[in-house]
């Protein structure tokens, strides 16, 4: 709500920022998951190589490719680790993701650009790039946790 004053007394003020969307990330559980898209249920996937290794979605099998260890925290973002790929997170393959931006694996590093958020929707959650909240991993809408 916009308010005036007579700011002669004021030592500073606080504005929220009205331009930017807010969401509320989900403490979530650490551990293994699959990941799911609810709309196609399809699951993702990681190619057991190395770095740029591909991520995609296909029918759920029971190996180490479709296995995603969740590691971190709601303040500093989660991390969605390849089981198949020791020490490989999913990651956007640009510093700079925009809609369309491929997703692959790539060695874990701690510059923000490789941790994730959740909210909950539903009986799911809507997975955002942490510092692109209006982007989510993969040609999903929105995965699930199972």
């Amino acid at each position: 709500q916009k308010k005036s004053r007579d700011a002669s007394y004021a030592a500073c003020f606080i504005r929220p920022n009205f331009s930017g969307s807010s969401h509320t990330c989900t403490n979530m559980t650490t551990g293994e998951y699959y990941l799911k898209n609810s709309s196609t249920n399809t699951y993702m996937q990681a190619a057991s190589a190395s770095n740029e290794a591909k991520v995609s979605l296909a029918a759920k099998k029971e190996t180490a490719n479709f296995m995603f260890n969740l590691t971190g925290n709601t303040s500093e973002g989660y991390y969605l680790e390849t089981k198949s790929n020791a020490g490989f997170v999913v990651n956007p393959y640009s510093n700079t993701p925009t809609s369309g931006t491929v997703i692959n694996s790539y060695k874990k590093v701690d510059d923000g650009t490789q941790n994730y958020s959740f909210d909950k929707s539903g009986s799911g959650y809507i997975i955002h790039l942490r510092n692109n909240t209006n982007l989510m991993p993969g040609p999903s809408t929105v995965p699930k946790l199972s």
